[in-house]
């Protein structure tokens, strides 16, 4: 147990659990302001408890930190607003150097700057609050970054960096934001094996003239060997993400909000936010987020269904007489998705504002369906935190042979309380035969992969990566039976049972016919 007890005045604006050091133990990443100056501080954990004094202070901060290995040496990396010294706002990135000091560098610098298709960043502000993602792109297995960006007009935009493997990124896209669009996140809505962008949009006076969540599609298709073979055709053949939609398309799919309902407020720490995660196991991932049907915010659910038309996919709100108890508790300003009870199965934890004080409640999710599951978790190289934009892609093969193809991400945000779980949770239905092809890459210059055929379902994968050398990596498997594998297993174990029964049988009957014969 971890005891720390720290005070510290101002006002704390978030606090990041991390490994910043690499020792195996979990650091905290706080930031606050004090007399009117954003600041944060890098506390580390030593025996059992954390450094009284920060090890790292950096000031001034103007909005929330995010976490990212930036340049692929696996040191964590901070990234933030900063001022320089003539007094002008941009994005700063806090590398990790050699001797575990904390360098400061604009977040031009790690621009890829000689290919003719990458764009000129034009934004170097992150917009407040921004949501700065790490997380593949493009398919190629490697975290890109994601950014939300404003200009000096106050217009925010989202940029795409695709990481070029070797410490730089080539600017491939720089679309106008949506207007009214809230905070990014990502998700495999329809399951094509490629992130897709789900944000909230809220546009006039109270949300008035329009409130609809939106899903932007990602078209990217995936390189045979998960891994392109130049830096050059990894930007060509990017697919751009159609920003311009305001309702349903082929790639873009809008979801209105139910009558009577309305986005919540937010604060400038708290913003709103869409947690993402299948709920049911059926491979396709539910909506998680905060709304208003006028008797109190409370935590509501999404279901993701076959769409109608040109839609891929759709979302409806979760049936109350499913989820009452949840729709119960009002004055819920933050919901998010963990396996509370380690099972392979999603449950739902708020936190609620009541007479002054906050409390936060868990609601065990006890599914209906027969549905599956592959837990994946990567651990940074010292062991005991997980990885920040690894990659996992594998192979689902069915009952009718047929194979689908599952990409997920780790730990994409950690900025603005993106209260993401440190695993990834697939759903794979109720047809699932078995894991083929599965793979993990970590964010390092030399791209490293590693693969392992096959895998059964009902599982969690814990991968312990040792550097580059993806020989050392270690796979740790772990069985989460639920009653139908068990059924299944017996049903398995009968039938060996009565073969081994009937072939002694049939063996001392030859046994005997040959004494007989002689």
């Amino acid at each position: 147990m971890v005891v720390f007890d720290l005070q510290l005045p101002g006002y704390i604006h978030s606090i990041t659990p991390t490994d910043f050091n690499n020792d195996g133990t979990t650091d905290l990443l706080i930031s606050r302001t004090w007399e009117g100056v954003q600041i944060a501080h890098i506390y580390l954990q030593v025996r059992n408890s954390f450094q009284s004094t920060p090890t790292f202070t950096f000031s001034p901060v103007l909005n929330h930190p995010a976490i990212l290995d930036i340049n692929g040496d696996m040191s964590l990396d901070i990234l933030f607003n900063s001022v320089n010294e003539i007094g002008q706002t941009a994005a700063c990135v806090l590398e990790k150097s050699l001797d575990h000091s904390y360098v400061s560098h604009p977040l031009l610098r790690y621009k890829f700057q000689s290919a003719v298709h990458c764009l000129n960043a034009t934004n170097e502000v992150l917009s407040a609050p921004h949501s700065v993602a790490f997380v593949d792109l493009n398919r190629d297995c490697l975290a890109d970054m994601f950014l939300t960006t404003v200009n000096s007009e106050g217009e925010v935009h989202f940029e795409v960096w695709l990481n070029m493997k070797n410490g730089k990124y080539c600017v491939v896209q720089i679309g106008k934001a949506p207007r009214g669009a809230g905070m990014v996140s990502f998700a495999d809505v329809d399951r094509n094996g490629a992130e897709d962008l789900v944000f909230w949009v809220c546009t006039g006076e109270s949300c008035q003239e329009n409130s609809y969540i939106q899903v932007v599609f990602n078209d990217n298709k995936a390189p045979s060997s998960c891994q392109f073979e130049n830096n050059d055709i990894s930007t060509r053949v990017f697919v751009p993400f159609n920003l311009n939609s305001t309702q349903s398309t082929p790639n873009t799919l809008i979801v209105p909000l139910p009558t009577d309902h309305h986005f919540v407020p937010t604060s400038a720490d708290t913003p709103l936010r869409i947690q993402t995660g299948d709920f049911d196991q059926d491979g396709y991932p539910e909506l998680l987020l905060v709304l208003d049907d006028g008797l109190g915010p409370y935590c509501s659910l999404f279901r993701n269904l076959p769409g109608l038309g040109q839609e891929r996919r759709s979302f409806t709100l979760w049936p109350e007489a499913v989820l009452g108890q949840l729709r119960a508790k009002r004055g819920a300003y933050l919901c998010t998705f963990f396996d509370l009870d380690e099972n392979g199965v999603l449950d739902i934890l708020l936190t609620l504002s009541m007479s002054g004080r906050s409390y936060t409640y868990s609601f065990y999710n006890i599914p209906q369906d027969n549905n599956m599951h592959l837990k994946a978790l990567m651990l940074t190289g010292a062991g005991q935190t997980a990885l920040a934009g690894a990659v996992f892609v594998f192979t689902q093969r069915k009952l009718d042979f047929s194979v689908k193809a599952v990409h997920g991400a780790q730990l994409t945000q950690t900025a603005y309380f993106a209260l993401q779980m440190p695993y990834c949770l697939f759903g794979l239905g109720k047809d699932t035969i078995a894991i083929e092809n599965f793979l993990a890459a970590m964010p390092t210059i030399a791209h490293s992969t590693r693969l392992w055929t096959p895998l059964i379902p009902q599982i969690s994968v814990i991968i312990r990566p040792f550097r580059t050398d993806v020989s050392l990596w270690q796979l740790d498997l772990y069985s989460c039976p639920q009653e139908r594998v068990a059924v299944v297993m017996l049903g398995c174990l009968a039938v060996w049972v009565v073969t081994g029964l009937w072939a002694v049988i049939r063996l001392r009957e030859e046994q005997r016919q040959f004494r007989l014969a002689y």
